[in-house]
């Protein structure tokens, strides 16, 4: 009795892992057929027309102006404290190279400054990644969230999580643990989006937190500006 069961557990998980051998496969086919997985550079992906499925849940505008701007007034001052909460939180120049791995995508990047966390990571390349921005409809890549890739030509204040598992792995791997924004960029402020009614990704690539309300950008880029200012860049 106990032979037969172990022999039927046996087949059913080799049926699992079949199944999930061909959804992988199904939705890795869906990516190549969408022009997703072709798209391993920041220029390259800046070439699909990549849609914005639904504006309100990816650019603050008029829907969650209010509390929005009320948050990040009321809580200016806040947010300096909730830098020490971040583990990692470094200076660094994106790399020209986009990972797809599942349900996620990473950014190389060269992390040039550690300025909270490890500082054995100066000087070392790392996988930022970021869950969910893009989907598929009708065969076509959608953007579904407002995570958006930083620029290579930039470099940015990063707030970082490291993998639990970058002890065994060969590579660096990281993801974005963010205070409201998932990166500053050392270069230019937050920009205020034209109100419209229809996006493309390629209008918001690069940047943090999009947003089309003046006060809430206004606000954001004085909340920039105070942690800039805290590490005196």
């Amino acid at each position: 009795m106990l032979k037969k069961s172990t022999k039927m557990w046996g087949f059913l998980l080799l049926i699992l892992v079949l199944v999930v051998l061909i959804a992988g496969k199904s939705k890795e086919n869906i990516v190549t057929d969408c022009g997703l997985a072709e798209a391993t550079t920041w220029e390259e992906l800046t070439k699909l027309n990549i849609l914005i499925k639904d504006a309100s849940d990816v650019i603050i505008g008029e829907e969650r102006e209010t509390e929005t701007y009320q948050m990040l007034v009321e809580h200016e001052d806040d947010f300096l404290d909730l830098l020490s909460e971040v583990p990692m939180i470094a200076i660094v120049s994106p790399l020209n190279q986009l990972e797809y791995n599942s349900d996620t995508i990473g950014q190389k990047v060269l992390i040039e400054n550690v300025l909270q966390g490890d500082q054995k990571k100066n000087g070392t390349i790392g996988m930022v990644y970021q869950y969910g921005a893009f989907g598929i409809e009708n065969g076509k890549p959608i953007c579904k969230q407002g995570n958006t890739f930083m620029n290579p030509k930039e470099k940015y204040l990063l707030f970082l999580k490291p993998s639990t598992l970058n002890e065994i792995w060969e590579k660096e791997v990281y993801y974005i643990d963010p205070i409201w924004f998932p990166f500053l960029s050392l270069n230019k402020e937050i920009p205020l989006l034209e109100k419209k009614e229809y996006y493309n990704f390629n209008e918001i690539n690069g940047i943090g937190v999009p947003s089309n309300s003046k006060q809430i950008v206004e606000q954001m880029n004085k909340i920039r500006r105070k942690i800039l200012e805290y590490y005196s860049l």
